[in-house]
């Protein structure tokens, strides 16, 4: 057991500067926002808070390089394992298999749908695991082929047996995410009170961590949910005044007559689409009744277009709040209680 902890104390080391200058810089980001020297809302405060975060979304390739000087192999190749776990491609198919109910296999073999930023456990046993593979590729493997070969066979060997493993040792999601999980099943809204953001769409609602972009999945455009569509229209969530509306009507503004600030995001990067495929029956600064229909969209048409319909319906003004919780993994029809906010 000490040899153990000596192991990772060893790996972890030469990480914290990474990670305690990262941590300081969100810890002087909050300081700025609490006084008021800095918005949550303004691209320099997302520019820093991703700045920020980037050491501890990156850990596990960060550990696979200390890692791989511990177990002294290939630290390249370590790294690329730990790439691997991030990917994009990778991130985006664990999500998708989620929202369809489905289990992603590998060779056959089912494969963990699990979250591997600033996880630690796996790109370690993974590390450590190649450390044998390595000098077994390098002993049967002809030295004129060494220089690709010996990666080559670490990687194929390696990486699917780490996406299978950690379905067999039962790793799913850091921490953090199952208690969000299990806070989820006992959210209740009472819909007399204040502070409540009703469904603008009819569909399924998830977490925002199902979103594929970051910057919707991280939470810092603010906090909420997304709804995965069954029509194309968007009514009014609340009582309000139109705040924005984006000249591609992909996305919409809200300040409700409490104050919150709510944002409408319809679909995925559909910026791009300039307003193709998108109706806006209101304009910017209009009072609006919950229930009013606000916008209409083409699904299938922006689907086969080629971006997601999946919708972040999301509180701007966070910050503002104690507690922003969210109804996810239910079917909401249009007026539907969908978010609770408290001060």
């Amino acid at each position: 057991m000490t040899r153990a902890l000596d192991t990772i104390a060893g790996i972890f080391f030469p990480v914290v500067p990474a990670l305690t200058g990262a941590g300081m810089l969100k810890a002087v980001m909050a300081l700025a926002v609490a006084f008021g020297w800095l918005s949550p809302k303004s691209e320099t405060y997302q520019f820093i808070n991703y700045i920020g975060d980037t050491a501890f979304y990156f850990l596990p390739i960060l550990l696979a390089s200390s890692a791989a000087k511990k177990f002294k192999c290939n630290e390249y190749a370590a790294m690329a394992i730990g790439g691997v776990l991030l990917h994009p491609t990778f991130t985006t198919m664990v999500a998708n298999a989620k929202k369809a109910g489905e289990v992603l296999h590998l060779l056959g073999a089912p494969v963990s749908l699990a979250s591997y930023r600033s996880s630690v456990i796996p790109i370690i046993l993974a590390v450590w695991f190649m450390s044998y593979v390595e000098p077994f590729a390098d002993k049967i493997m002809p030295k004129t082929i060494k220089i690709f070969g010996v990666p080559l066979l670490s990687l194929m060997i390696v990486a699917p047996v780490t996406f299978i493993a950690s379905f067999i040792l039962g790793i799913d999601e850091p921490a953090q995410d199952t208690k969000k999980s299990e806070d989820k099943v006992e959210v209740a809204i009472d819909v007399n009170s204040s502070g409540v953001i009703y469904a603008p769409i009819k569909g399924k609602s998830v977490e925002l961590k199902e979103v594929s972009d970051p910057v919707f999945a991280e939470g810092i455009m603010g906090k909420g949910v997304a709804i995965i569509p069954e029509e194309g229209v968007v009514y009014a969530p609340v009582d309000g005044a139109i705040s924005a509306l984006f000249e591609t009507k992909h996305a919409i503004g809200i300040t409700s007559d409490d104050g919150i600030e709510i944002l409408i995001h319809v679909g995925i990067d559909t910026v791009k689409l300039g307003g193709n495929h998108f109706t806006a029956f209101i304009q910017k600064d209009q009072k609006v009744k919950k229930g009013d229909k606000l916008l209409e969209f083409d699904m299938n048409a922006i689907k086969r277009e080629g971006y997601e319909i999946i919708t972040p319906v999301l509180i701007a003004n966070t910050a503002d709040y104690a507690e922003v919780l969210g109804i996810t993994d239910k079917d909401v029809k249009v007026g539907d209680a969908l978010i609770k906010s408290a001060k």
